[in-house]
């Protein structure tokens, strides 16, 4: 449960730094490589949003606090409904499964450019 807030502190600070000025690089593919890597990007944004919101409403739904490194507890929203977060819960799976396929896919396509195509869209990646 601690990770899942950390998570979320993560995200919302990546998004907000990301909003605000983050790494302005020029695409490094034109077409349809473009497309696939920006259509990927905001899925892994739009994943991690959904599996945060969906972590919150899981734990509230079993109808217990979160205890976030035993520091503070994030108190239920709601009351507890077993058949909900049964519902709530195969969904946060799923996106969990989905997050981990597109990671990996992403990690791959990284690796292929710069093995096999030879560019610099890996080096890119890297600070300085």
């Amino acid at each position: 449960m601690s990770c899942g807030l950390l998570l979320t502190a993560v995200l919302i600070a990546r998004l907000l730094w990301r909003g605000s000025r983050g790494r302005r690089l020029p695409p490094a593919n034109t077409g349809l490589q473009h497309l696939a890597a920006k259509a990927a990007h905001h899925a892994l944004y739009l994943l991690l949003a959904a599996q945060v919101v969906l972590g919150f409403l899981f734990r509230w739904a079993q109808g217990e606090p979160f205890r976030f490194f035993g520091l503070f507890d994030v108190p239920a929203a709601f009351a507890p409904n077993p058949d909900l977060a049964h519902r709530i819960g195969g969904l946060h799976d799923t996106v969990a499964w989905a997050i981990i396929v597109l990671a990996g896919l992403h990690a791959a396509a990284a690796l292929i450019h710069h093995y096999a195509l030879r560019d610099d869209v890996l080096r890119r990646m890297l600070l300085g």
